[in-house]
Parts: C-alpha cells; sequence; structure tokens
C-alpha cells in the first residue's frame, strides 16, 4: 500500500444505430422493470452511467468494455444490466429522463462513466470509474466485488468472524474499505484493535480523525503516540505511514495563501530521521516532495528534492528519475 501511495473518437451509442442497437436487448434502460427482475431472480443489478454522445471517458469505456462481448457473455449470465445515459443531442423521453437523474442521485454518481453494481435488495455494492481493463478483467472486477459483499455479510457478526485472527480481520477490512460497507467496517475496525494487528487499525482511526481534526490536538497526539508504541524503532514502517497520512491531511487544508512547506513538514521529518535507515523508501519520499512542491508552482525547492531522489534511489529506477530532474530542471530555468 505504502510503495503504491509513493511510485505514482469512437462509436457514438446511438438508438439508431451502431453496436448498442444489436445489443440493446442485453440492457435495459428500465431501472423499475430490471428491479423487478431482480427480485425475482435474485440477480444483482449492474447500471451503467454514461454520457453517450459528448463525453469521451464514457464512449471509450463503452467501446472497449461495455460492447464487448468478453464482457457481456460474462455479465448477462450474472447480472441485469441497466443503461442509464445523459446525453445531450440524443433526445430520450422526459420519463427517462428523471430516472436517471434520480437514480443518479440516489446512489451518488458524480462523473461519468460509472459503474454501479446493486444488489437484489436496490442496495449498492460498488462504484467503478474507468479503468484501463480487458473486458474480462473488468467482468472478474465486478464479480469479485459481488463476492466480497457476499463474504463480509455472511461472516461479520457470525461465529466464524468471532474466530478469526487479525490478519484475517484485517483483509476483510480491506474489502469492506474497496466496497463502501460501511457498517462492516465500522465492526471490523472494533474487532481488529483487540487483535496484534492494532497498529494497522489504530492507523485508520489516525487517518479518520486527521480529516476534521488538526495535528497539535490533544486526541490526535494521544492516538499518535498510541501508534508509535507499537513500533518504537519503525522495523514494521509505522513512523512512515504516520508521515504520510499527515503530509495527506495537511495538504488536503492547505489554504490558498499558505505555504506548502508547512504540507511537507511531516516527509521532510521522516527523511530526517529515517533516510539513511530506510533507504528502500527515502528517494520515494524525496519525489512524493518533489512532485508536491512541483504542483505549488515552487521549482527550484522541487529540484532540490528530486535531486535527492536520485542519490537516495537504487539504478534501476535512476534513469526515470533523471528524465523527471531533467524535466524540472527545463522547467526551472524558464521560470
Amino acid at each position: 500500500m505504502i510503495k503504491k501511495l509513493l511510485s505514482a473518437c469512437i462509436v457514438v451509442l446511438m438508438h439508431g444505430g451502431g453496436l448498442y442497437a444489436q445489443e440493446q436487448n442485453l440492457w435495459t434502460e428500465d431501472y423499475a422493470k430490471a428491479y423487478k427482475m431482480s427480485q425475482v431472480t435474485e440477480k444483482p443489478i449492474l447500471m451503467a452511467f454514461v454520457g453517450s454522445d459528448w463525453c469521451p471517458w464514457s464512449q471509450k469505456f463503452a467501446r472497449e468494455i461495455l460492447e464487448q462481448p468478453d464482457f457481456l457473455t460474462e455479465m448477462q449470465k450474472e447480472m441485469i444490466l441497466v443503461w442509464i445515459d445523459f446525453p445531450e443531442r440524443l433526445a430520450i423521453p422526459e420519463e427517462r429522463k428523471a430516472q436517471n437523474k434520480e437514480l443518479k442521485n440516489r446512489f451518488q454518481v458524480s462523473e461519468l462513466p460509472t459503474l454501479v453494481l446493486v444488489d437484489a435488495n436496490g442496495k449498492a455494492v460498488a462504484k467503478f470509474g474507468y479503468l484501463p481493463l480487458e473486458p474480462k478483467e473488468m467482468a472478474q472486477q465486478l464479480k469479485t466485488a459481488l463476492n466480497d459483499c457476499a463474504l463480509l455479510k455472511r461472516v461479520v457478526g457470525s461465529q466464524e468472524y468471532t474466530a478469526m485472527n487479525g490478519e484475517e480481520i484485517k483483509e476483510l477490512y480491506k474489502k469492506a474499505v474497496d466496497l463502501g460497507r460501511e457498517e462492516e467496517k465500522t465492526a471490523l475496525m472494533e474487532a481488529g484493535l483487540k487483535t496484534a494487528e492494532g497498529a494497522f487499525f489504530l492507523m485508520r482511526q489516525y487517518e479518520q480523525l486527521l480529516e476534521h481534526a488538526k495535528l497539535k490536538e490533544p486526541e490526535v497526539q494521544r492516538l499518535r503516540k498510541q501508534i508509535m508504541q507499537k513500533d518504537p524503532g519503525n522495523h514494521k514502517g509505522v513512523h512512515l505511514e504516520l508521515a504520510i497520512a499527515e503530509f495527506q491531511a495537511l495538504s488536503k487544508k492547505l489554504k490558498r495563501r499558505e505555504k506548502p512547506d508547512k504540507a511537507i513538514v511531516p516527509l521532510v521529518d521522516y527523511v530526517r530521521n529515517y533516510g539513511t535507515k530506510d533507504l528502500e523508501n527515502s528517494w520515494r519520499v524525496e519525489m512524493m516532495i518533489a512532485q508536491f512542491l512541483y504542483s505549488k508552482n515552487c521549482l527550484p525547492e522541487a529540484l532540490v528534492h528530486a535531486k535527492m531522489s536520485l542519490d537516495f534511489a537504487p539504478e534501476k529506477y535512476r534513469p526515470e528519475i533523471a528524465q523527471t530532474l531533467e524535466f524540472i530542471s527545463s522547467k526551472t530555468s524558464k521560470k
């Protein structure tokens, strides 16, 4: 997880023609009808929210995934497919417009394209935006999400759940987070804090607390101290996780006229304290700082940290970092 954080026109779907017309028997536009079918068959519903005649990412997603036989063949066996379109030029019935708007609000869809997987009870299981996957891979993602949801429903609160060890609870918690299952996530958090994986769950609490609290507040400092006691020597990377969490929280809260130096303090402190002891991650942290400063137009400062990243980095990563360094240097010289 840490390494992931640190590393870093097609056929328009018109009702009158194209592949969509050929496949329209597989997609319904009537959610009420789909919901009734779901109740009878106990199949989940997959809704595709798209802007068919204006949104290039919707069009790309449709061409590469939603219209592909490899995707449709897999999905029609498992789910009921519903097409929720928001066209700009194509005329659709007013009742369909009203339905689509209501569904967009109900399932909190903020961007297009978005896939929403809904269980037979009408509850959202998972959401996916555009993903550069093969059709079969996308189908597998959706089926995995459905299976994970069923697993969480079955296990959390059961006798099986109480017998799980810390690592098993942690993996379930990650699934609950990915699926946005707040009820299961809360229950798993409570159980996880009582296990050997307590540091992981304390860190999740810390991240949540930082969303609305300041670093210097007593409650934050108490929790921070508790987390550090779980790994005083940073052998498990807890201090790095703290630094990243604090940097992310500070960068989000940074006001327009505030200097970006304030946000990078946790990362700078981490490199100062653990740079030579954690060479595997120090160069990544330096590059994270450089990228952030570059995004804030602090080019000379970004250049300094990019050079530090190059100094720390393993040989195999240096050519790529050198290119980044050259790019920042060119921008700095033109400023």
